[in-house]
């Protein structure tokens, strides 16, 4: 099983994003179930952030489709690593959209930085403990479940 974590910056306009947004969760959803894909999305201002785990195969397929989303640009992969367990089992795709968020890509990728330099360690559990912290944050930004 792997887990894959990227950042990328939107180039979905301001007002676009919510509906955009809705889109990829419903067509994620229906193909993360169907690849046995699970994970969280975060789109604060206009950076992205990601973590999603599954089957090797299905994993390739759905970073693949990503890389070639022109929704997506500077796609950075911050990590592809084996794992031995779930930690999204719950969410196909669980989506956290912060609109008037104040920093752009390069300042989420900084703050990203920061959190694995203070824990000195850039591993699966580390990307899964900065996503937990950002489900925490981001609660109130929780887009509703879409079929």
């Amino acid at each position: 099983m792997q887990m894959i974590s990227y950042i990328s910056e939107s180039k979905i306009l301001a007002e676009m994003q919510q509906s955009e947004l809705e889109d990829i969760v419903r067509s994620s959803n229906k193909r993360n179930a169907q690849l046995g894909v699970s994970g969280v999305l975060f789109l604060r201002g206009n950076t992205f952030f990601q973590t999603f785990e599954g089957p090797d195969d299905a994993m390739q397929e759905v970073y693949q489709k990503i890389a070639e989303d022109d929704r997506h640009e500077h796609l950075y992969l911050l990590m592809n690593e084996t794992i031995k367990q779930r930690r999204f089992s719950e969410w196909s795709m669980e989506c956290f959209h912060k609109p008037n968020y104040s920093q752009d890509y390069l300042g989420v990728l900084k703050q990203i930085g920061e959190h694995f330099w203070d824990e000195c360690t850039f591993s699966p559990s580390g990307v899964y403990s900065y996503c937990w912290r950002m489900v925490a944050a981001m609660a109130s930004y929780r887009l509703p479940q879409l079929a």
